[in-house]
Formats: structure tokens, sequence, C-alpha cells
């Protein structure tokens, strides 16, 4: 193949990667409102009609960054099998750590933050994304969880119900420890973790 052909080639493959990043520095600086395809365009370095050939709407787009952030990174739902025959008490704490981790270094915090304030404009949207990160979310907490009962760690309980508020520490955290102020509010935040996740054991604990 021509080198010309294959620069072409290349600069193609990664176009949609520069659309996202150029549209994420968008979205922090604007929110999803006041967000421009023709000002993610311009910091990409491409045309306004460009970005058509990749996303069909600014919606689409922004589904596409969520996805990227924090859909994919979840992995496949067998997490579990991923620690072998660890006690689930170390397992739920090295979840919710990683959890708070990548959500707390990633500049793309910002789309939950988005999606916080502006639920009420853009209900679909924000439906959708929740739908697909938490309901992949919730599956995978709810597998540990019966992993833990059949292990004889802990008892059933409701929780199974709705074991998505094993994560409200750590996203509550993500999403507001910087505001804070706090030099040292990731440490904070992760010790606080470990406490939620000693004390839901604890709880659950089976007699």
């Amino acid at each position: 193949m021509d080198e010309t052909i294959r620069k072409r080639q290349r600069r193609k493959d990664e176009r949609p990667g520069e659309i996202m990043s150029a549209a994420l520095q968008e979205f922090a600086l604007n929110g999803f409102a006041g967000a421009k395809l023709t000002q993610v365009a311009r910091r990409a370095g491409i045309s306004h009609g460009t970005i058509y050939n990749y996303f069909d709407t600014k919606e689409a787009l922004f589904r596409a960054l969520f996805r990227a952030h924090f859909v994919e990174p979840l992995g496949d739902e067998q997490m579990v099998d991923a620690f072998g025959d660890a006690p689930f008490a170390d397992i739920l704490r090295a979840i919710l750590r990683v959890a708070f981790r990548q959500a707390a270094h990633s500049e793309a915090v910002v789309l939950m933050r988005i999606l916080l304030l502006e639920w009420q404009r853009f209900p679909d949207l924000a439906e959708e994304c929740y739908r697909e990160l938490f309901g992949k979310a919730e599956a995978m907490l709810r597998q540990l969880i019966d992993y833990g009962i059949a292990r004889g760690e802990l008892a059933p309980s409701r929780i199974d119900d709705s074991p998505l508020v094993l994560l409200a520490p750590g996203i509550n955290a993500a999403l507001f420890g910087p505001l804070s102020g706090l030099p040292d509010w990731e440490e904070r935040a992760e010790i606080a973790i470990d406490a939620f996740a000693e004390s839901f054991v604890r709880g659950l604990r089976k007699p």
C-alpha cells in the first residue's frame, strides 16, 4: 500500500478519538446544552461536516464519550473470577477502591456532573446513560453478592434488590470530593470507602 494512502487511512482511523477528545473539552467548558459541534470541529481541526461521518448528533457524541469512559472500562461482567478464591470482603474493598480511583482520576467525571445538572432538560439522554452504566454495574455487584452468599460469608438480604448502594460513597466522593479544596480528599475518601465496606460486611455477615 502506498505510504500516502496508509497515512490517510491511519488519520481516518484516529479521527473518532480526536473528535471525542475535542468534545470532552467542549462539554467540560459549556455543559451539554451550551456545547456546539462547530466548536468541537474547530478544536479537532476538522470541518463541521466531518463530525457527521462519525456521530449523527450531539447526543450520539455524548453517549459515545460516556460509554468509552465509564461503561467499557467495566469490562467483563464476570469480574469475580479474576479474584480467584479471595474472601468477599477483600474483593468488595478492591472493587470499590478501583471504581473510585477510575472516576476520581478521569477528566471525564465532568460528564457525570453534566448529567446531574442537566438531566431535566435532556431526560432521554440521562436515562440512557444511567441505564447503560448502572445496569451493567448492578449486574456485576449482584454477582459479587451471590458469590459472598455462596461462600457462606454473607446472609441473604434485600441488598440483592438494590446493590448499587455499594457504589454510593465512591461516586459521591469522586463527584464532590474535589470541591472540598482539601489536598488529601482522595485519601479521606478511600478511608471512608474502606469503613463503608467493613460496615457492610459486618452487617450482612452470616451468623
